[in-house]
Parts: structure tokens; C-alpha cells; sequence
């Protein structure tokens, strides 16, 4: 931990309670420093950091406050269980189909799946695209868009095989399909477009603004999309446009979402005049499809929070995602908000989906993605391995039918993992795992791409020990 002293050598620090105090480098008495800053209303489930630093141009102090993530933060019956993706890339967007099954968007490294919750990971064939999202719809057919050449892929067998659907010049940020059946795609570059045909024809709305960067079909075929932060609606399939304004005043609007009841939910911040760079999260609540919106501010005492989504879960209560600080929840339909952490390691969380079945799932930096379980879960759950173990990768060998082999491995106890595969000189060829990981079973999925065919090791190390198996390269 650093501290940092004003420019008289005093040293400032936060008191729970007292408000900040400061102390001279010669150990003398701490003094109370009334009214250096406002009065906070901390809550008992949770401990913050108030780093102060001095502003000798402007005379006053400046703060910023973090979240210490010392302990468990949620409520006692829920926990967030992490299934990281085998790579290092931020997870972008999340989506369930009706049976559970997961699929993850990843920056830089197209589009992953899940059949068992989070267990195990797969690559799709869309590995290598830039893409920026996934739409599933009720007869789980698979959409997916992204950046300039990819356009958008469909897929009506799980993933398996993909069909081009055009837009290969445009930038596609989101998708969604309204109850008559009309396709909309928010586009960076090009405003709002849509299809009568499932995506195989396009064509542009009037709606022509860029950094279009979300869209979104409420009740009634009601279209919402989100352009440099200002919310828009449509009432006739994308003919003519509004901006939506009432109560979200001139607030910035990041994200926008709605539950199974139609209630919609947007993610809005408010710059303030302390720093121009800083702003108040809120979420703002619609229960009359858009028509009058009610904020309710995250938290009084944190400052440059961004919502990145609301999921509205059964039993459990309004999910609010952030850039920044980790999940809230609110109990009482966004009132009041408490952190939501319990067993996060990261606090930049993405993105966020809900399941039919209720499940939910979360999308982070570093590749991580948590699912919420109830605290009981983990009484059903096997022990820990005894020892450090290596499975065989599989299918082995890997490169002709098999795009990529999967290798699994045990951890007896936490702490620093390496996964690596080199060639037969001992040169290093792909690291798999370099992370703090916890006990349990891992796995790792590794691509050969181009690597020529031939014999490869690949080897873990944790614990101070080593372990090292070979797998084959096929052509």
C-alpha cells in the first residue's frame, strides 16, 4: 500500500468514523482535519481506501475511493463461482441459449461456448474474427456480428457450421429480433438497419447516426438504441425516431436492458462538477415501456461509476454490472443498492446474462467468467484434489479433424499455475496458463493454428513441481 503526503509532509488518511486526520513525518499527534471532506455513511458490509492527494494549484483536496477486497462482501447465501476461458482477453458479451448453454464473446478471440456451466470451454470456428456480438433467438438460432469483414455469421446447429449474412462493410455492435419478426443491427459507422429475412438482405433505417452502439426491441416492437450516449425509440418498426429524454435528462446513457416482464432497465451516469472526468452511476427504471423513467443512484459515496448492465434475477434481485466496481444488487427494484462481490477477484466486470432457467453468468477482464451459485452448491461440490496432476490432451493427436485438444490438470491447493507447450528443441511455442489460479480441476484449450505437424510437450508447473506429457500435430 502507498501513501502519498501533502506538499507540508503530512501524511492524510481516511478514519472510519471520524472523517481524515493527517499526521507530521516527526510522529506528531494526529489532528482532525474538519472539514477536508464530506461526511460518508459507510456501510457495515464493506470498507473502502480514501487515498488523498493534495492539489497545490487549486488548494484543495482531491479523492478518488476504492473498494478494499478484503472479505466477503455479498450476502452469506450467494457466491460467485469463477470458469475462466483459457486466454487472457476480455470477455464482451454473454449469452445463453434455452438449454444452458453458454456462449462468450472474447476481444481479439472470437466467440467461445460452454455446455456445462462453465466447466469446460470450447472455440468456435469464428476463433480468429473480430466480434463484437451474439444474439440468440427463441428457437436458438445463433447470430453473431462484429467488425469490418466479419459482418454477420448465422448458425441454426449450435455453432457448427456458419452462414455469412452480409454487413461485411459495416461495424455491427449489437443485435436484436422484434416479435413481427424484423431483424435490427446497431451499427458504428451507419446508425440502425434492418432485415425482413433473418439478415440474408439489409437495408438502412432513417436512423444515421454514428457510434451506434446498441439496439434494443421492447414491448410492443418498441425499438430503443443508444448513439454517443443519448437513448432513441422507435414506434413503427424503425420508420421514424425520437429521442428519449423525460426524467434521463441529460444524463449519458451506457446500456440498456429489460427483463422477462418488459420492465426496462438503463445504465446512466451524470458527470459532476468536482472533476469534468468523474461521474455518479444510476440505474433508471421503466415499467411503461419507455414512456417515464425513475434513477436511482448506485452508491452517494463512489465517484466515476459506470453501469455496463442490469440483469433482473429471479430470488435474487437487480444485477448492476460496472467498469469499476464489480456487481451491486438491489432488493427493493433499484432503490437501495449493496456491493454484490462475494468471491470476485476482479472488479471490471463487462457484461452480464440470465438464463431462462435463472442462471446467470458475468463477463471480466482477464478472461473470467463467474456464475452465481447459493452458498449450499458448495456442499455437493467434490474435495479438492490430493495431489498435482496432468491429464493426457484430448484428441490427441489434434490438428486434422480436431481444430484444438483440451488438457485438463488438478491443483491440490492455490497459487501460481504455468501451462505451456513447447516443440521438441525445448523452444516455446504457446503459453496455455500463466495466473494465480484456486484448488480444484482446471483445463486449458490449446490451438495448434499453424504449427507444423509434429511432436509437441507440453508442461505444468505449480507447487515447485514439474509435469511433462507429449501431444501430436497433424496435417
Amino acid at each position: 500500500m502507498k501513501w502519498y503526503n501533502e506538499s507540508g509532509g503530512s501524511l492524510c488518511i481516511l478514519v472510519r468514523g471520524t472523517g481524515l486526520s493527517s499526521q507530521r513525518p516527526n510522529g506528531a499527534p494526529w489532528r482532525r482535519r474538519a472539514g477536508a471532506v464530506p461526511a460518508l455513511d459507510l456501510r457495515s458490509t464493506m470498507r473502502y481506501i480514501l487515498v488523498i492527494c493534495y492539489d497545490l494549484g487549486n488548494r484543495m483536496y482531491r479523492y478518488v475511493i476504492f473498494l478494499l477486497l478484503l472479505s466477503s462482501i455479498a450476502p452469506a447465501q450467494y457466491r460467485w463461482r469463477l470458469s475462466p476461458l483459457p486466454l487472457f482477453n476480455e470477455v464482451t458479451e454473454l449469452a445463453f441459449d434455452s438449454e444452458d448453454n453458454l456462449y462468450a464473446i472474447t476481444y481479439g478471440r472470437g466467440l467461445w461456448e460452454s455446455l456445462d456451466l462453465g466447466k469446460s470451454w470450447n472455440p468456435s470456428t469464428l476463433i480468429e474474427r473480430e466480434i463484437n456480438t451474439v444474439y440468440i433467438s427463441p428457437s436458438d438460432n445463433i447470430f453473431i456480428a462484429g467488425y469490418y469483414g466479419t459482418g454477420i455469421y448465422f448458425s441454426s446447429d449450435d455453432g457448427n457450421m456458419w452462414v455469412q449474412r452480409g454487413l461485411t462493410d459495416h461495424i455491427v455492435n449489437s443485435l436484436d429480433i422484434s416479435d413481427s419478426q424484423i431483424m435490427y443491427a446497431a451499427a458504428d459507422d451507419s446508425g440502425v438497419l434492418r432485415s425482413f429475412d433473418f439478415g440474408a438482405s439489409w437495408e438502412k433505417t432513417p436512423f444515421r447516426k454514428e457510434n451506434d452502439k446498441c439496439v434494443l426491441v421492447g414491448q410492443n416492437n418498441k425499438v430503443f438504441t443508444i448513439a454517443d450516449g443519448k437513448l432513441y425509440c422507435s414506434n413503427d418498426d424503425g420508420v421514424s425516431w425520437q429521442r428519449v429524454i423525460g426524467q434521463l435528462g441529460d444524463d449519458y446513457i451506457g446500456s440498456i436492458d429489460t427483463d422477462s416482464d418488459g420492465v426496462l432497465y438503463a445504465g446512466t451516469y451524470e458527470y459532476v462538477p468536482r472533476d469534468s472526468g468523474w461521474s455518479k452511476g444510476r440505474v433508471a427504471v421503466s415499467h411503461d415501456n419507455g414512456e417515464t423513467w425513475t434513477k436511482h443512484l448506485i452508491s452517494p459515496q463512489l465517484l466515476d461509476v459506470s453501469v455496463s448492465s442490469v440483469a433482473n434475477v429471479e430470488g435474487v434481485g437487480l444485477l448492476a454490472t460496472t467498469y469499476a466496481y464489480g456487481v451491486w444488487r438491489s432488493v427493493d427494484g433499484g432503490v437501495t443498492w449493496e456491493p454484490f462481490i462475494n468471491g470476485l477477484r476482479r472488479t471490471r466486470v463487462l457484461c452480464s446474462a440470465v438464463s431462462a432457467s435463472g442462471e446467470i453468468a458475468i463477463g471480466l477482464s482477464g478472461g473470467d467468467v463467474y456464475f452465481l451459485e447459493s452458498e449450499e452448491t458448495d456442499i455437493d461440490n467434490p474435495p479438492a484434489p490430493t495431489s498435482l496432476a496432468l491429464s493426457q490432451s484430448y484428441p490427441n493427436p489434434v490438428g486434422l479433424h480436431a481444430q484444438s485438444a483440451v488438457i485438463e490438470y488438478d491443483l491440490p491447493r492455490g497459487g501460481y499455475v504455468s501451462l505451456s507447450v513447447y516443440d521438441l528443441s525445448g523452444r516455446l511455442v504457446q503459453t496455455l496458463v500463466d495466473a494465480h489460479q484456486s484448488p480444484g480441476k482446471h483445463s486449458a484449450v490449446f490451438t495448434p493454428g499453424h504449427l507444423p505437424a509434429g511432436l509437441y510437450i507440453y508442461r505444468l508447473s505449480a507447487e515447485g513441481q514439474t509435469i511433462t506429457k507429449k501431444l501430436s500435430v497433424v496435417r
